[in-house]
């Protein structure tokens, strides 16, 4: 269709290139999540190397097809605001995505680079949110799943990175920092009650949390026991009752029966530690090193399942302690979320 040529390059008229600019750029920014809802890896460089120029800052009512000339960007908030942070996020995660590809295990990749990539995204989005008024419900919006995204896709690279640079095979990602961080992403969203964005509750099940919520479900089979696994339990059973099992969001390939199988490990595990262990005797002190999730193989195996539609059996996921599968498996299986629109 063209659309990866820029219309102004084309000679067309303002009007169309602006409209073709904001279409080229929504769809390249959505590819990611197709191929991620169906477990497919996502290679696509586009959002770096486009020779479309990015979308303007100005609200629909700015634009009509006989229009002459193009009018000034718009300091403030507008309906493309939230669009442009997606795209600048969007074009982030490639950075970092490049950046891993271009490591191997001999030159792992450098974390000053990860992080100063979030760090001057951070400051772009911060910027552009520094013009919205949070008292207005879009801009309130436009704030929050913001500044959420950026957390989030800081937290989900971070734990990809640190897989990336692993010295130690046997190093423990199932930390209580790690699941703390996790949870304080979940949790405010999860529990919004704000009045203001009350119009825009239909999103949270349109955008539901795969990848936060899949760290939080392996830390629950990993170590079931902690000083926050109550609270990780109680921020698992809204997100499933809420969003993950809303018609919604069945079917979307692997991801929901990933999820599901992991939940269900985690529920065997939480039953075991609580079940009496006829084993136990006061020289031994406690519960085999299985069920305290020590001695866990590698699943290599388990990446492949997540390639189409799997069930928990399949997926290796209903079988002995001692057989289930570690975060790497299931990251390896997992690309990182594209920034989607509203909620997610």
């Amino acid at each position: 269709m063209g659309l990866h040529r820029d219309g102004e390059r084309l000679g067309l008229s303002p009007f169309q290139s602006e409209i073709r600019r904001r279409l080229w750029w929504h769809l390249l920014s959505r590819d990611s999540r197709a191929g991620e809802d169906y477990g497919l890896e996502n290679t696509n460089s586009l959002l770096r190397t486009t020779e479309v120029n990015l979308p303007t800052n100005l609200d629909d009512t700015d634009l009509y097809p006989g229009m002459q000339r193009f009018p000034a960007p718009k300091v403030g908030w507008t309906a493309m605001t939230f669009s442009l942070i997606n795209i600048d996020l969007a074009k982030s995660m490639q950075r970092v995505a490049s950046a891993a590809a271009s490591s191997s295990a001999l030159i792992p990749p450098s974390e000053d680079i990860r992080a100063q990539i979030i760090k001057e995204t951070k400051l772009r989005i911060e910027e552009r949110l520094s013009k919205c008024n949070p008292v207005i419900p879009q801009h309130r919006l436009t704030i929050l799943c913001s500044r959420f995204l950026i957390r989030k896709l800081n937290f989900i690279t971070k734990i990809q990175w640190i897989l990336l640079q692993r010295t130690d095979p046997n190093a423990d990602f199932a930390t209580e920092e790690n699941l703390i961080e996790a949870l304080e992403i979940l949790e405010p969203r999860l529990g919004s009650e704000d009045g203001l964005l009350e119009q825009f509750a239909w999103a949270r099940k349109a955008y539901p949390q795969y990848h936060v919520a899949m760290y939080v479900l392996w830390h629950l089979c990993h170590k079931p026991e902690g000083p926050s696994i109550d609270r990780a339990w109680r921020a698992i059973e809204t997100l499933f009752s809420e969003e993950l099992l809303d018609e919604s969001a069945i079917g979307f390939g692997s991801k929901s029966a990933v999820l599901t199988a992991l939940k269900t490990k985690a529920l065997s595990m939480r039953e075991n530690i609580r079940r009496p262990n006829p084993e136990e005797t006061p020289e031994t002190g406690g519960r085999s090193s299985a069920l305290a999730g020590e001695g866990l193989s590698e699943g290599e195996g388990l990446s492949a399942y997540m390639l189409g539609d799997t069930g928990g059996g399949q997926l290796g996921l209903d079988s002995g302690a001692d057989e289930w599968a570690n975060w790497e498996a299931l990251v390896q299986g997992f690309q990182f979320d594209s920034p989607d629109i509203l909620w997610q």
